[in-house]
């Protein structure tokens, strides 16, 4: 059980990472190629790991079909069901989805900001996380390995 908490934490880190890494491309993406958000998501699925990328590309595509939907609504709703697949806490996802959830952000500039403070929240949970790791893991093993020893003296 022990082994299992800490492999938990360590994907919760891996993945609150990619979702670092994502913002960072969709700004890179926004200030370099002066791609759309849609289009955005439509490269990036690439490079993305599951669900992620798969949660990318059905965003894309349910962003070309005219249903009244904005695309932020599509983006929060498409991200907040793939995201529900993974170790991640609802805080985590709510710090990715930040950018997001402020619609009408046409202007380039505007996004770019948006976006980097979402990276930033995402960037202190993460070091969080990563101090949580270190000292909940090891306790998380040494107390697994403990629990085992007694077990074993119960039963013998």
């Amino acid at each position: 059980m022990g082994l299992y908490y800490k492999e938990q934490l360590g994907r919760r880190l891996y993945y609150m990472r990619q979702l670092q890494n994502l913002l960072a491309m969709l700004m890179s993406e926004i200030r370099f190629g002066r791609a759309t958000l849609p289009e955005c998501c439509r490269k990036l699925s690439g490079s993305m790991p599951e669900p992620i990328a798969s949660g990318l590309s059905d965003i894309y595509e349910r962003s070309g079909v005219q249903n009244g939907e904005g695309f932020f609504t599509l983006f929060i709703t498409g991200m907040r069901q793939c995201l529900s697949k993974l170790p991640l806490l609802p805080e985590d996802v709510e710090a990715f989805l930040w950018f997001a959830e402020h619609e009408g952000l046409q202007d380039g500039q505007l996004q770019l900001k948006m976006l980097q403070e979402s990276y930033d929240r995402l960037h202190s949970s993460i070091l969080l996380q990563e101090s949580q790791e270190k000292k909940g893991g090891r306790l998380a093993v040494s107390l697994g390995a403990m629990g085992g020893l007694l077990l074993v003296i119960v039963l013998i």
